[in-house]
């Protein structure tokens, strides 16, 4: 009987910690996009000025999967910089054009855990850029990426589509 109450107890215990436990992404947006060897990468696409900001800072290594990257929106071609203050994995930096050509690659950008000293803080290259992809340095997917290749949007509504929705 003990044995019992105690099983039940663990499994509302257990029940409790997952049905709490957050998921970081859960109000994104997500799609899909291909590399040019096929593999998939699934995309959290940052779209808001506040999802912006935040990126990838506070977020766990075990809770950004191999397979994903983030999505940097951005509606006209500008100088685009990234800094990652509050990162606990070293990213990639991959550099957009509007229709997802790869310009430019910033490998192996340091992660660190706290905001400041800001001067201290790792700042990506400054690169003139329509979308921005954050992708862990330590992803196998990571070096399949190359500057020169295109990126291939496989979702259900088209990016400009989902632009166009959030305006």
């Amino acid at each position: 009987m003990f044995i019992q109450q105690t099983l039940v107890k663990l499994i509302i215990f257990l029940t409790f910690i997952s049905c709490t436990q957050s998921n970081p992404f859960k109000d994104y947006q997500k799609s899909q996009l291909l590399t040019k060897s096929g593999d998939k990468l699934e995309v959290i696409i940052a779209l808001s000025r506040d999802q912006q900001q935040k990126g990838l800072s506070n977020i766990k290594a075990d809770e950004f999967k191999d397979n994903q990257v983030m999505l940097f929106t951005g509606e006209k071609t500008r100088l685009r910089q990234f800094w990652m203050p509050e990162t606990f994995f070293d990213l990639d930096i991959v550099f957009l054009t509007k229709d997802l050509y790869i310009i430019d690659i910033h490998r192996g950008v340091k992660h660190h855990a706290k905001k400041y000293p800001r001067s201290e803080v790792p700042i990506s290259k400054s690169v003139f850029c329509t979308h921005v992809l954050e992708i862990k340095s330590s992803s196998p997917l990571a070096q399949k990426i190359q500057a020169g290749d295109y990126l291939k949007w496989n979702g259900s509504k088209s990016l400009s589509q989902i632009l166009q929705d959030t305006h």
